[in-house]
């Protein structure tokens, strides 16, 4: 079993969302699953040039470390996603790899995967992030076993810090309970089956267009 974190922040491993999320990556390997981290700040992923080749051949035309990271998305039992709030959304190195995700999202090559939501915040509107991130996990067709929005002051709380600290540990903990026993959340049951659905209903449209989404839909999903 093995869960991977794609962290966006710009200050990777020694930011405040790396400390985050390595609290839930703590309750992971707890629980004897395996963890790998990957850092954007160390990495290159380019913005998408929205060429649509990704949809006809499978493969991105852009040379960077997208295509690695894929991969190792598709092998997870579980994902984390965690960025710093950044005027209200994710920050920009996140924003791009989401972005050159569409193969994963329109194929639902991740349906039935188990994600986790990380956001850190010095003001207002982390929140709205979080509420951002969950729904790009609904998107991937991953069931979300948790969610936290931190404000950074208070991670400087001893109290309120340790109390962060365990919720996060608490959601990589329940997400490995939660792929062994290959758990169902009725909550999400409809709006993941309505996003399946439209996918395939956008595939099936573009089939001409999309030849590689098309494909893999009749071989995947048997549509």
């Amino acid at each position: 079993m093995k869960v991977i974190a794609i962290n966006g922040s710009p200050h990777g491993r020694k930011g405040t969302t790396s400390k985050v999320v390595n609290s839930i990556l703590e309750g992971v390997e707890n629980d004897g699953a395996e963890t790998v981290s990957f850092f954007l700040s160390d990495l290159t992923v380019k913005p998408c040039k929205g060429c649509e080749v990704c949809a006809k051949t499978g493969t991105c035309v852009i040379d960077d470390d997208y295509s690695m990271i894929k991969q190792a998305v598709i092998e997870a039992d579980g994902i984390i996603l965690a960025s710093p709030n950044y005027v209200g959304n994710v920050c920009a190195q996140l924003k791009a790899f989401i972005d050159r995700s569409q193969n994963l999202i329109h194929c639902q090559m991740m349906k039935g995967t188990y994600g986790a939501a990380v956001v850190t915040s010095g003001g207002i509107y982390g929140e709205r992030v979080e509420e951002y991130l969950r729904f790009v996990l609904s998107l991937l067709g991953c069931w979300t076993i948790g969610s936290l929005s931190i404000y950074i002051p208070q991670l400087d709380d001893e109290d309120e810090g340790a109390q962060i600290r365990q919720s996060a540990t608490d959601i990589g903990s329940r997400m490995v309970k939660a792929i062994s026993s290959k758990e169902k959340f009725p909550d999400q049951e409809a709006d993941l089956e309505e996003k399946f659905e439209m996918f395939k209903g956008f595939v099936q449209m573009f089939e001409d267009r999309w030849p590689f989404k098309y494909e893999y839909w009749k071989t995947h999903r048997g549509a």
